[in-house]
């Protein structure tokens, strides 16, 4: 009986442990603090939505009618099932985790540029306002160009000053 139990123990330890992730489908899908959509909106310091971009995973916490409730940068918020999936990954000790870099955003009000150059073309947003990523938010990088980093920045590339930014890396 003990060796039974022995074998089943090594088993279950064998077995790696499941994470679910919820993986973003669609490109301007709000993040809401209740799940409605009535809900209030996550922003950012602009007070602009948040959105996160195409292909974004973030650990699910649940499911709330039509919404996922995600963990957002260590709050709890909720994401609608439409524009959204859900995805099991294995959680091994095994696996070391694959190290990436991001740019992180250290000044205010800067530009987002189709070319890496001052020159270049400034991003505008559908009213005809320049688009701004919040002070500390992390883009996906891409590259360097000169004086520029080539980013993510939901969905779309861009070129970001190397001036008000910074590599880092998780």
């Amino acid at each position: 009986m003990k060796r039974i139990f022995t074998i089943i123990c090594a088993a279950m330890m064998s077995i790696a442990a499941m994470a679910t992730l919820v993986v973003v489908d669609g490109v301007h899908v709000r993040m809401r603090f209740s799940p409605s959509t009535s809900g209030e909106i996550v922003t950012g310091e602009d007070n602009k939505p948040t959105y996160p971009p195409k292909g974004a995973m973030f650990e699910y916490l649940g499911t709330s009618g039509n919404f996922y409730k995600i963990n957002y940068e260590g709050t709890p918020v909720y994401i609608s099932r439409d524009y959204c999936h859900l995805k099991e990954e294995a959680k091994t000790a095994a696996t070391p985790k694959k190290k990436t870099q991001v740019v992180v955003v250290d000044g205010q009000n800067v530009r987002f540029r189709r070319t890496p150059s001052t020159k270049g073309e400034i991003v505008l947003n559908e009213e005809g306002q320049t688009l701004y990523p919040r002070k500390g938010q992390e883009l996906t990088y891409l590259g360097t160009s000169g004086n520029f980093y080539k980013i993510n920045w939901y969905g779309e590339e861009y070129y970001i000053s190397r001036d008000y930014t910074h590599l880092k890396t998780k």
